[in-house]
């Protein structure tokens, strides 16, 4: 096992995440240290990185190098974007740094930049094709992919930056200042024929700039999930958005639910910034990726020791039952004894199935509240699968797998915080779900089973587990236990076991 510190010197801020990297090369965050120092500030205008900000940028890679050696980091992965790009003396700041702190960092192209953006974005996103757009201080990224693999990408010289110098966006955004902006965006965009061909595909937002319009838009409409990644937004709420905030001076903006103070004088331009980009290339919505162009770097390095992920939610999950050093094998019994009675009742007993990816869930994070307390395990299961961080999943199958996980079906009270992004037939369908994988679990927890172990059928009474295989434990006595008055409840049979 080792640790890798990224560090991601932007135009807008300068970035320190440190990575613990476990023994199958998964990977989990352990620090993630941001300064909004404003590297690429005037750039355009002047074509140099000011001494100032050199100076601001070398003292918070110095704390930077100080973090990484608390942590005891094995590899420091330094990187720059477009100021270092454009800046001509942006060989003082990589200099002094190489000289003083033993950093190497890479300037990397914008094409280059792109890329790494759609690694971090598609190694986390179950997406076969779309646009991915990495807005930054003053460069954005834009990549086509088609069948998960890059098809065009284009590095464009603006970003949020850079619209604090075509008008006033600090304060109360005129109807000339955006006008402005969008006319520059528009006639930007205009130079690159292959959007023409992308019309009702998803955008892919990643990067701060993208995250905070998600940010403020999921705190306005009192969205029950705080998850940026994999969060939707349409053109239409970019738009209400820009609506709410326009008219905001900075002092107010500082002050929105959502939005962090360090962005709050760009925030408005980079909003119609956006807003612009959906709509030039008529695309059907955006979907906020959690993972960037620092994921993407790591997820190359990972590479590079044999880490190539087929499947993001297998890969993820992976990852997730290894940080809590979960038995696979035992979950495994329970996930093959959970299919068997599910396939055996779905089609006779009011039972609807659910999709694989929630079926891997709950079979394999059930009981991952142990991990915290044995006591209330239901709702630390709860809990920990709604702020797993799984990737690959929509933001319903990750509630409706933390529902079922913790037994939740008749808490009313949580059930209310969550109904909004679940359908009445799934509601209706958790208690049956939630009782399969309870009898699933028991089955392979207390009777050592495997489906091979047992059969199951039902008659117009009785739901029958027959068992045929020796156990220590009399099957009359988990009969007893296991058919309670709920489950008849739910449905409308008992349950015997022998």
């Amino acid at each position: 096992m080792k640790r890798v510190a990224i560090i991601d010197v932007g135009s807008n801020s300068v970035r320190l995440v440190i990575f613990h990297i476990t023994k199958s090369n998964g990977f989990f965050p352990i620090e993630d240290i941001k300064e909004t120092i404003r590297l690429g500030e005037d750039i355009h205008l002047t074509g140099e990185i000011k001494d100032t900000k050199i100076q601001l940028a070398f003292e918070t890679l110095e704390l930077f190098k100080g973090v990484c050696s608390k942590y005891k980091v094995d590899e420091i992965v330094a990187f720059g974007t477009a100021a270092l790009r454009i800046g001509s003396n942006a060989d003082i700041l990589l200099d002094k740094v190489k000289a003083d702190l033993n950093i190497d960092i890479k300037v990397i192209s914008g094409v280059e930049e792109a890329f790494y953006s759609f690694t971090g974005a598609l190694n986390s996103l179950d997406i076969s094709e779309g646009l991915v757009m990495d807005m930054g201080g003053s460069s954005t990224e834009l990549l086509w992919f088609k069948d998960r693999k890059p098809f065009d990408k284009i590095s464009l010289d603006f970003g949020s930056v850079t619209f604090g110098e075509i008008g006033n966006i600090k304060e109360c955004l005129s109807l000339e200042d955006e006008k402005n902006i969008r006319n520059f965006v528009k006639n930007e965009l205009n130079k690159i024929p292959w959007l023409k061909n992308i019309e009702g595909l998803p955008l892919i937002g990643v990067g701060g700039v993208v995250r905070s319009v998600a940010n403020v838009h999921l705190n306005m409409t009192k969205y029950p999930l705080q998850i940026l990644h994999n969060y939707k937004m349409t053109s239409g709420d970019v738009l209400e958005v820009l609506k709410n905030i326009k008219d905001l001076d900075y002092k107010q903006k500082c002050n929105l639910q959502g939005l962090s103070k360090s962005r709050a004088d760009l925030f408005s331009g980079a909003t119609v910034a956006i807003s612009e980009i959906l709509d030039f290339s008529k695309l059907k919505n955006i979907i906020i990726s959690g993972n960037g162009v620092r994921e993407g770097f790591l997820f190359t390095k990972l590479n590079e020791y044999g880490r190539k992920i087929t499947n993001v939610f297998d890969d993820s999950l992976s990852n997730i039952l290894e940080y809590y050093d979960v038995n696979i094998a035992d979950r495994d019994n329970t996930y093959h004894n959970f299919i068997k009675i599910m396939n055996a009742l779905t089609p006779f007993e009011n039972v609807d199935s659910v999709n694989t990816k929630i079926t891997k869930l709950i079979c394999y994070l059930d009981n991952i509240g142990i991990k915290i307390n044995y006591y209330n395990q239901n709702s630390h299961s709860f809990y920990t699968i709604l702020n797993s961080g799984i990737k690959g999943m929509e933001h319903w199958e990750i509630i409706y797998s933390a529902l079922l996980a913790g037994e939740m079906a008749r808490k009313k009270n949580i059930l209310s915080q969550y109904s909004k992004l679940l359908t009445k037939d799934q509601i209706k369908n958790l208690a049956a779900v939630s009782k399969i994988l309870k009898i699933s679990d028991i089955l392979n927890k207390f009777l050592n089973l495997n489906s091979s172990d047992f059969d199951i059928f039902s008659d117009n009474k009785k739901i029958h587990i027959n068992i045929n295989k020796k156990s220590i434990i009399n099957p009359k006595i988990m009969d007893m236990y296991l058919s309670d008055k709920k489950f008849k409840d739910i449905f409308g049979k008992t349950l015997e076991v022998r």
